[in-house]
């Protein structure tokens, strides 16, 4: 399985090497609810990496992947053999953007949080603006298309790879955490995700 997952990244940055970097756009400039798939040309450009099609909550959702990988001088830590990562996924029903998800670990945009941070959240308690409050503006957002009992999900990612010497296994940093919200914008469900792999 290891080796199986090692693949698929080594596809993803293959497929990235031949990217053209893109900033991501402000989350005004993409409106969940509003922004149509005609809008993304104007949004970034260049062509996404990939699109593929996805089934969720019965629906058939378009997907718009852009990404890209640069140089360990430019990643958030300058660790030796860091690889920086910045991707985004554009989610779309009926040609409408329903959802996006970001993450970079680049110096100049890197989305790394604090995980320990949501322990200070409080499920039918605290709100989406206690979220915000703690984490800042989310570079995940679902609109109830896409998320759990009609409830819409904001969250936070994060992802990069490190490469060891010649010998040595290397491994992806992966950090996802999500919050379920209702129509009274009160928090329902929190998951977090960390792997190593």
């Amino acid at each position: 399985m290891k080796y199986f997952l090692i693949g698929i990244f080594v596809t993803f940055l293959s497929a990235c090497s031949n990217s053209v970097d893109f900033s991501r756009p402000a989350n005004e400039r993409i409106v969940l609810g509003q922004t149509k798939l005609s809008d993304m040309a104007g949004l970034i450009y260049h062509e996404p990496i990939s699109t593929s099609t996805q089934y969720i909550n019965g629906k058939q959702i378009f997907v718009l992947e852009y990404a890209h990988v640069g140089p360990n001088n430019e990643s958030d830590s300058k660790a030796p053999g860091v690889i920086p990562i910045r991707s985004l996924h554009v989610y779309l029903y009926n040609d409408i953007v329903v959802g996006t998800s970001f993450f970079s670990s680049f110096e100049k945009d890197s989305t790394k949080f604090n995980p320990e941070q949501a322990k200070k959240i409080e499920i039918d308690i605290s709100t989406q603006e206690d979220v915000i409050r703690l984490f800042g503006a989310p570079n995940l957002q679902y609109l109830e298309e896409m998320g759990i009992n009609g409830q819409k999900v904001i969250g936070y990612r994060y992802k990069t790879t490190h490469f060891r010497a010649a010998g040595g296994n290397g491994y992806t940093e992966n950090l996802k955490l999500t919050f379920l919200v209702n129509r009274n914008k009160t928090v329902t469900r929190i998951k977090l995700n960390v792997r190593k792999m």
